[in-house]
C-alpha cells in the first residue's frame, strides 16, 4: 500500500512538473514575440497550452488558465481569426475562471493586469474597427471590453466602472444602429453623473423624437442642473 501511494504522488509531481516545464516553454515564446513580433510564435504557444489542457488539472489551474488567456490575446491582437467575438468570450471565459481558482488572491494583481492587456487589446480592435467604418464590428469590440472591465470590478485591486469605455461603447453603438442600446447606456451614466453633456443633448433628442415628455423633462432638468448656462 505504501508503494501504491509513493507510486502515485511520484506521478502527481512528475506530471505537475511537466506542466510547470511547458509553462514555462509559453512564457519563453511569449517573451521572443514581443521582442520579434513573429506571428509564427503564438501559434508554437498554442499548440504548446494545448497540450497543457489535455491534462483536467489545468482548468483548475490560475496559472494555466491565465497564460492561455493571454496566448489567446496576442492571437486576437496580432493574427487574422475567423471568430474574434468567439475567441474575446474564451478570454473572458478563462479569466473568469483563474479568478475564481485563485482563492487565497496569490494572484490577484498579475491576473488584472492580464485582464487590462486583454481589454486593451478590445479596445484597439474596436478602434480599429471604427476607423473602417465596420460600426457594428466596433460596438461589439467594446461591448467584450466592457465585459472585462467587470471581470477588474468584481475581482478588485482598486478597480472601478470604466465610464470612459461606458461612453464610447454608448457612441459605437449609436453609430452601428443601435440606438436603443446606446440610449440604455446613456442613462446608465446619467445616473452616476458621468461628465458629458453631449449626452444629456442626445437623450433630449431622442426623447423629442419618440416624444416621451417624462423622460424629457427628466434629462432637460438634470442637464439644467448639471450645465447651468
Amino acid at each position: 500500500m505504501k508503494y501504491l501511494f509513493f507510486s502515485f504522488f511520484s506521478f502527481l509531481a512528475l506530471s505537475m512538473q511537466g506542466q510547470t516545464d511547458q509553462l514555462n516553454k509559453v512564457d519563453k515564446l511569449i517573451e521572443s514575440f514581443s521582442e520579434s513580433q513573429d506571428v509564427n510564435l503564438i501559434a508554437e504557444a498554442q499548440t504548446l497550452i494545448a497540450e497543457v489542457f489535455e491534462k483536467e488539472s489545468a482548468m483548475s489551474d490560475p496559472v494555466s488558465l491565465s497564460k492561455k488567456a493571454s496566448v489567446q490575446t496576442l492571437a486576437l491582437e496580432h493574427t487574422v481569426v475567423d471568430e474574434p467575438f468567439k475567441l474575446c468570450d474564451e478570454i473572458e471565459s478563462l479569466y473568469s475562471a483563474a479568478f475564481i481558482n485563485d482563492a487565497d488572491m496569490a494572484l490577484r494583481n498579475d491576473l488584472l493586469n492580464f485582464v487590462y492587456q486583454a481589454k486593451k487589446a478590445m479596445l484597439n480592435l474596436g478602434n480599429k474597427t471604427y476607423e473602417e467604418k465596420s460600426y457594428d464590428d466596433a460596438y461589439k469590440y467594446y461591448q467584450k471590453a466592457l465585459k472585462m472591465n467587470d471581470l477588474e470590478v468584481a475581482h478588485p485591486r482598486h478597480a472601478r466602472k470604466d465610464y470612459s469605455l461606458q461612453y464610447t461603447a454608448a457612441v459605437f453603438a449609436d453609430l452601428a444602429g443601435k440606438k436603443e442600446e446606446s440610449i440604455k447606456i446613456f442613462e446608465e451614466l446619467v445616473e452616476v453623473n458621468y461628465d458629458r453633456v453631449d449626452m444629456y443633448d442626445t437623450l433630449i433628442r431622442y426623447y423629442t423624437e419618440k416624444d416621451k415628455k417624462t423622460d424629457l423633462m427628466r434629462i432637460k432638468k438634470l442637464k439644467e442642473a448639471r450645465y447651468p448656462m
